[in-house]
């Protein structure tokens, strides 16, 4: 499934979506990295977060309310992927999604979704549009 994200109304079908799956990430203990004590996080923001992210292709492959748990994927990921972190706040609950790319069109996103799925720590992934 591909999300269309716009500047306008489009966010509010993919938050929707998003924060629906982001209750089937798996625990830091599972993934590596994170603390398990389900407490909000004191720690400063994280280096490398964007507000939004600019035009194009994204696999988003995670969303956290722990920042750490955000990094960890993060990490995992960039030394093969292009990779951001996505700080959203959705009903007042402040999210920290990851994504990879950009990508030209959807269906190199599509390829790197394919291979993606497979990595660990990655429990689902969504192709969003941002324009």
């Amino acid at each position: 499934a591909i999300v269309d994200v716009t500047a306008t109304a489009g966010d509010a079908v993919s938050e929707a979506d998003s924060v629906a799956v982001a209750a089937d990430v798996a625990d830091p203990a599972e993934i590596g990295g994170g603390d398990e004590s389900g407490t909000p996080e004191a720690a400063a923001e994280p280096v490398g977060v964007v507000e939004r992210p600019g035009p194009g292709y994204y696999v988003h492959v995670g969303s956290f309310m722990h920042s750490s748990r955000a990094v960890w994927l993060r990490d995992s990921l960039e030394s093969d992927y292009d990779v951001l972190l996505w700080r959203k706040t959705i009903g007042g609950t402040v999210w920290y999604r990851v994504f990879v790319g950009p990508y030209a069109d959807k269906e190199a996103a599509g390829a790197a979704d394919e291979v993606l799925r497979g990595k660990p720590g990655i429990i689902y992934t969504l192709i969003h549009r941002i324009r």
